[in-house]
């Protein structure tokens, strides 16, 4: 997926080396405390942008949970145009099929909230691949043993693994050009992200 940037931005990128290390918005936090859960929760002030007004935004799981919350957040904002995409997040074509139509629609691009999710209470595999459902690669093989299938430890990695991800995307993504976000805000009310019957 390309954001519209100017000619010849990247012919000089800096080697991995010579980049700043990767920037994190908050100082690590110690273990989770009750005081700390309640401030978060109920009395952390968010700086919203006053207006959206000539941006793009795309939202995967918009149908629900956070991810429709945040496109009545965006739209409060004047955004002048959301994208609510529905993919098959199982299928890597599906995906392909849509990141080649961002690449030749869309102009500009502004803001790409991927939200969709899944968690499943039983094993799944997706056909097409072999691989486990949720996390559909084959980075940590016991994921893949029906054996070893543990709900919670499923629930975890997948965080455990986007993380990491962001990490290295720090080596690759000059914040300067792009900003990354991570968030891992757990169960809220309305979600659908155990669905087709499995808890939720």
């Amino acid at each position: 997926m390309s954001i519209q940037t100017p000619p010849n931005k990247y012919e000089q990128s800096p080697s991995p080396s010579e980049r700043p290390a990767p920037r994190t918005s908050h100082p690590p936090q110690p273990p989770s405390k009750p005081n700390i859960f309640l401030r978060n929760q109920f009395r952390t002030k968010l700086q919203l942008p006053t207006t959206t007004t000539n941006h793009v935004a795309i939202i995967t799981g918009g149908n629900s949970g956070l991810g429709l919350e945040a496109a009545s957040q965006l739209l409060s904002h004047q955004l002048s145009h959301l994208i609510l995409v529905q993919l098959n997040m199982a299928s890597y074509a599906s995906i392909q099929a849509f990141v080649r139509r961002v690449e030749t629609e869309l102009t500009c691009l502004d803001l790409v909230l991927l939200n969709a999710g899944l968690i499943n209470t039983e094993f799944r595999t997706v056909p097409e691949t072999g691989h486990e459902e949720v996390i559909q690669r084959p980075l940590l093989p016991s994921l893949d043993m029906p054996d070893q299938f543990d709900i919670n430890e499923q629930y975890r990695a997948p965080k455990l693994l986007a993380h990491m991800v962001l990490r290295k995307l720090g080596d690759c993504v000059r914040a300067e050009d792009v900003v990354i976000n991570l968030a891992d805000p757990g169960f809220v009310k309305g979600t659908a992200l155990a669905r087709a019957g499995v808890c939720g």
